[in-house]
């Protein structure tokens, strides 16, 4: 909060740190004044809309008024994990690249603790000079194990 305060800032973003538990010490990474590809962790493990709140936010909602400040910032419950699906093809030298293609069957894994954020479907037709990501699948858990998450 501080970082953001410094810099009079407005909205959602990220600031990393790489973090040492057992000498209790950090050392500041980056920041990104973005909503990052993976926010849908933070969104599963602390149930909130992370998109909606930047939204808000934009409209001049506080983070007060939004309940996101420091004092109301829900605790986070559970385990989630992001995988990304991606359209690519590995060639000799074992580095990805975009490919292109059509979709003839997309089907979605689905169930409790589920989440599958996507623009694909049967069908669709990619083009490898964009972005290759074709989903994010976010699955949740209330505990470590993954048994009903996965």
């Amino acid at each position: 909060m501080k970082i953001g305060r410094s810099l009079n800032y407005s909205g959602l973003g990220t600031i990393e740190f790489l973090v040492n538990p057992e000498k209790e010490d950090f050392r500041f990474l980056e920041g990104n004044a973005r909503l990052q590809v993976e926010h849908t962790v933070t969104e599963e493990i602390l149930n909130l809309d992370l998109v909606s709140s930047q939204i808000k936010i934009s409209q001049g909602k506080t983070l007060k008024q939004l309940k996101l400040d420091q004092e109301n910032i829900p605790k986070p419950s559970g385990f989630a994990i992001q995988s990304r699906v991606n359209m690519e093809t590995i060639d000799s030298q074992g580095n990805a690249k975009p490919t292109g293609g059509t979709f003839n069957k997309f089907d979605l894994p689905s169930g409790p603790g589920v989440r599958v954020d996507t623009y694909g479907y049967s069908g669709y037709e990619t083009n490898p000079l964009f972005d290759s990501l074709i989903a994010k699948v976010i699955t949740y858990s209330p505990t470590d194990t993954y048994s009903k998450g996965l």
